[in-house]
């Protein structure tokens, strides 16, 4: 809501300065915060390379990896949805800032709903149902025509967004070997991250392009949210490919038997 207003009346500079000092906190917490001692696995750099090494080359890693990647790849972007609601429905930067905090709200009702049911729930299950939250979450702005709906949208896309998001996440964790958890969870991350970045570089020339192909942004857009919702439905195809992957791991990390949630 603030940074909307700000941008508004044109004073992202001061946007620029609150965002770093909202960080400040961050800096005392990583500077003063001490974790609890534990015995660390001494190991050589060329033992911690090869370990690395043949973690990235596991089937599992591999799989969640790809899926990963193509879920982010979006050419939907955040971009795109801010052009198009304050350019072509004059809703206005102050409005589309707004939306975005209602968006975190759904956010955070997501998260917590998702920590009284994800271990209740079959790992594969979570993972189809993070597909269908995508899907959901993207063709939502099909009905984004005006302030009352875009309300509306944002709430359902909060929730479902980030449903999906936090199933990725778990997927991603438990996939990671324990020698090596920090730095392939990073890897995973960095995957995600990159596809993000590639769906909204491609996602912005598609919204351009279209502009002129059909004469229409509005057009243009709504052409836009189906092939970003074709690109999150084709993470269908990787899920054979995690079933197998992810019950060895849940096995090797404890697992009762390939039935028990992982």
């Amino acid at each position: 809501i603030t940074g909307g207003y700000l941008s508004q009346i044109g004073r992202q500079d001061i946007s620029f300065l609150l965002c770093g000092l909202v960080m400040l906190p961050a800096v005392l917490m990583a500077a003063l915060v001490r974790e609890p001692d534990y015995v660390r696995r001494i190991v050589t750099p060329r033992q911690a390379f090869a370990d690395l090494l043949d973690a990235t080359r596991t089937p599992g890693v591999l799989a969640v990896g790809a899926f990963l990647f193509l879920w982010n790849f979006n050419p939907f972007s955040t971009a795109v949805l801010q052009l198009y609601m304050t350019d072509e429905l004059k809703l206005g930067q102050q409005f589309y800032g707004t939306t975005v905090s209602i968006q975190a709200g759904a956010m955070v009702v997501a998260s917590l709903a998702y920590g009284l049911y994800c271990r209740r729930v079959r790992m594969e299950r979570l993972v189809h149902g993070s597909i269908v939250c995508g899907i959901l979450a993207t063709i939502g702005y099909w009905g984004l025509f005006g302030a009352t709906s875009a309300v509306i949208v944002a709430v359902a896309v909060g929730l479902t967004y980030m449903t999906a998001t936090l199933i990725q996440l778990d997927l991603a964790a438990q996939v990671c070997p324990p020698r090596t958890a920090g730095t392939i969870f990073a890897l995973l991350m960095a995957l995600s991250n990159l596809g993000t970045s590639a769906g909204i570089g491609i996602g912005g020339y598609l919204y351009d392009w279209g502009a002129v192909w059909f004469g229409s942004r509005v057009a243009s857009f709504h052409v836009l949210v189906g092939v970003g919702a074709t690109f999150t439905a084709g993470c269908w195809l990787i899920v054979p490919y995690l079933r197998r992957p992810t019950v060895e791991i849940a096995l090797a990390n404890g697992a009762k038997s390939p039935d028990s949630p992982i």
